[in-house]
């Protein structure tokens, strides 16, 4: 085929997935894994929806076969869509290192057709939003999830789907949006729901402007009602689960960090991170800003644009008192944990923005300076993505070295520290020997008593240690079944009968069987939930399974009937579209 004939869309995905390639190199040439900080939560997560797509044996709330066989609720509670998308595409790879480089890839292509898409909706030329698409892979959030597995990077990447329709909104002509509007909210809310929300504080100020300026301001309304009411429906499970968990239970969050001010966006002249904005960003932030204010001939969905980032690097940065104001609301140190995670919503606006201005002035300039200007911003990419290659390629080394870890913070073991006992484990063609084998302490969405302080930092370590000390060293002792309609079964044997804490977790909810008999845990519960019984001397067997409330039940099968709803409606509807 001729490459004049190749249609541009197929050449963008090309290019997009050539540097989501690129960005992955080390690793891929290494063939060595990169545990980061966070990899221990997630591939638990992504194991156990693993684990039942391939048994058949499923269960939405009871984490069966991750976290050491706990039966905790976790994904019900965290991007349930997705981890089940991840289980499935850890079973299809076959092995973590497979997994790992196919999920980086994911993530960087999703994340670069995204800003993509929203440079182009801004204004772009396709060759800026192709270069600035690329550089978003290199930047900020995106790495994080290829060195240290942070979910946030995941979130980032859907982000700019959503915020294509708030530059329509401010734009409205009167056209229809709302389905793929909620479309791609609910992937986002299925995803990282922390990242919706924050896309959700974003969008207010497009719906507010377009409001303001369309002549169709009752469609514009009625438009986005329907379509937050679908991206509700779409999620009801989400929404459902949360609601029968939540309400039911006094959980344990993610650690409440002390000092907030310490984990903010700085402005800074070094290399672009997670905690830094970098030089080159910095100035552009800076100066466009500046420049927005000045130039009153800007188009509106830029300089809104450039203005609700500009808000989103302001509040992830030290100049606001968040220690003051973690004292007023001590809820936030669980919640918002690190301002410096508002910094996605900023660089997911920044760069398409660059793009469409650049897009503007490059063509009103000499052929010479056009030339060294597109030199010059690919060397910049260039400069952007050699810290991430060179952290990636550490990570991968890392594996090899003493520690194995990347990020080594907390992990413990039930057999060994021994670096090639666990690259073993690892490389294992058992995909949970290495998360039975070597796990962290977290305790997050686990249930409490009234008596713990939640919002007091100090609190978390010793919960952790807790969690360690009665679930994770413990689980070799009992024998693990989970049966055809998703509940868990410990048998275990002992020599006389005694009361004994088991290495699971009861809710509110759970139902639970001795030897047969129906018993109730609660009040015998820990302060992580883990329940003590009297067993009898000789075999004893506890069944344990989530009954949840008719409601979350209900949520649970009516999302998937409006999924296939919405895209059956979506594909007719494009159908005619392509028809007419």
């Amino acid at each position: 085929m001729h490459v004049r004939k190749i249609k541009p869309w197929v050449v963008t995905a090309l290019i997009l997935l050539a540097v989501s390639l690129f960005a992955l190199l080390p690793q891929i040439f290494a063939r060595n894994l990169v545990l980061g900080s966070d990899y221990n939560f997630h591939y638990n997560r992504f194991y156990d929806a693993a684990m039942q797509i391939k048994t058949g044996h499923f269960n939405y709330f009871q984490s069966n076969f991750g976290f050491s066989q706990s039966g905790r609720i976790v994904n019900a509670l965290y991007g349930p869509a997705f981890a089940y998308l991840m289980g499935g595409l850890l079973l299809l790879a076959g092995s973590w290192l497979k997994f790992q480089i196919l999920t980086g890839i994911l993530v960087y292509f999703i994340a670069a057709v995204g800003i993509y898409r929203l440079s182009r909706e801004l204004g772009a030329s396709v060759w800026f939003a192709r270069l600035f698409g690329s550089l978003i892979i290199f930047v900020s959030w995106l790495p994080m999830w290829t060195q240290d597995q942070i979910f946030t990077g995941v979130g980032m990447a859907f982000i700019p789907y959503v915020l294509v329709y708030g530059v329509r909104m401010l734009n409205f002509k009167g056209e229809r949006f709302w389905l793929p509007f909620a479309l791609a909210m609910a992937v986002l809310i299925q995803t990282h729901l922390f990242s919706a929300i924050l896309t959700v504080v974003a969008l207010v100020p497009f719906f507010i402007s377009g409001l303001r300026h369309t002549s169709k301001k009752l469609q514009l309304f009625t438009q986005t009602i329907i379509a937050a009411l679908v991206a509700l429906g779409l999620s009801a499970n989400v929404w459902g689960a949360m609601w029968d968990v939540f309400t039911s239970n006094r959980l344990i969050g993610p650690y409440a960090v002390d000092n907030l001010q310490g984990n903010t966006t700085v402005l800074s002249f070094a290399d672009n991170f997670q905690t830094q904005l970098g030089l080159i960003l910095t100035v552009a932030l800076l100066g466009l800003t500046v420049w927005s204010i000045v130039d009153q001939k800007m188009a509106r969905s830029l300089r809104l644009s450039l203005w609700v980032a500009g808000a989103f690097a302001l509040a992830s940065s030290r100049f606001l008192p968040w220690n003051e104001a973690a004292r007023k609301f001590p809820m936030i140190r669980t919640f918002i944990q690190f301002p410096f995670r508002l910094q996605s919503i900023m660089i997911v606006l920044l760069l398409p923005v660059i793009a469409a201005l650049l897009s503007q002035w490059l063509p009103q300039q000499k052929a010479q300076l056009q030339r060294c200007v597109k030199v010059g911003l690919l060397a910049m990419m260039v400069l952007f993505a050699y810290s991430p290659y060179i952290h990636l390629q550490d990570g991968t080394q890392a594996f090899l070295g003493t520690s194995v870890f990347y990020r080594p913070a907390g992990m413990q073991t039930t057999t060994s520290m021994a670096p090639d006992r666990i690259r073993a484990a690892f490389r294992s063609s058992d995909l949970g020997k290495n998360l039975h084998e070597y796990n962290k302490g977290t305790t997050d969405y686990l249930p409490t008593t009234q008596t713990v302080n939640l919002t007091n930092p100090s609190i978390y370590p010793s919960l952790y240690q807790q969690y360690i000390d009665e679930v994770m060293k413990q689980s070799d002792r009992y024998h693990y079944t989970v049966t055809a309609n998703g509940s868990l079964r410990l048998t275990w044997h002992q020599t006389t009968a005694k009361t004994r804490r088991l290495p699971i977790i009861v809710y509110q909810h759970s139902q639970t069987q001795l030897n047969g008999t129906t018993v109730h845990l609660l009040a015998s519960r820990s302060r992580i939930g883990a329940p003590s019984v009297t067993g009898r001397a000789g075999n004893n067997t506890l069944v344990l399974r989530y009954q949840a409330s008719r409601l979350a039940t209900l949520s649970l099968w009516l999302t998937p009937i409006l999924w296939i709803i919405a895209l059956v409606y979506a594909g007719i509807t494009r159908w005619r579209q392509h028809r007419a």
